[in-house]
């Protein structure tokens, strides 16, 4: 184990760069499962690109290792490939489900509108009958206002 001196260095087995590189990558590795396991996403910039200030402090070290550290760097990134592979196929899904709904609506309205087309068409049918009872009606009180004396 190293022993720290008074500014928090190490004074004893000194890492090789290769050395830091993979725990820099096992410390990425680590908090990548920690957003998995909390449901939480990589932080983002306004731009909502990844925030490797803010990844790099969560991992324990400067954010000047993802630009030294391509395996760093290439796991943030596949990363928010992987999320915004999901967030498109949950957009297509959610679009999918609207449409099917949609097309559920759609099928609902066209049988009501059938349904009030025969309605419409039997009261249509009613009220030409009753028109021409009328008529009838008509007719014979003509009829018998002829037949009726005046003074």
């Amino acid at each position: 184990m190293d022993e720290m001196n008074e500014d928090g260095r190490g004074q004893g087995v000194k890492k090789s760069g290769q050395q830091r590189g993979t725990e820099n990558v096992e410390s990425v590795v680590a908090y990548l499962d920690q957003l998995d396991r909390t449901g939480e996403m990589v932080p983002l910039n306004p731009d909502g690109g990844p925030n490797y200030s803010e990844i790099a402090r969560h991992c324990g070290f400067g954010r000047q290792v993802f630009y030294t550290n391509e395996k760093a760097r290439a796991l943030i990134e596949q990363r928010m490939h992987r999320f915004a592979e999901s967030r498109e196929n949950r957009k297509v899904r959610s679009a999918l489900h609207k449409a099917d709904a949609q097309d559920r609506q759609i099928q609902r309205l066209e049988e009501k509108v059938a349904t009030l087309s025969a309605e419409v068409e039997a009261l249509r049918q009613r009220n030409r009958e009753l028109e021409e009872r009328l008529r009838q009606y008509e007719l014979i009180e003509e009829v018998m206002d002829v037949g009726r004396y005046r003074p």
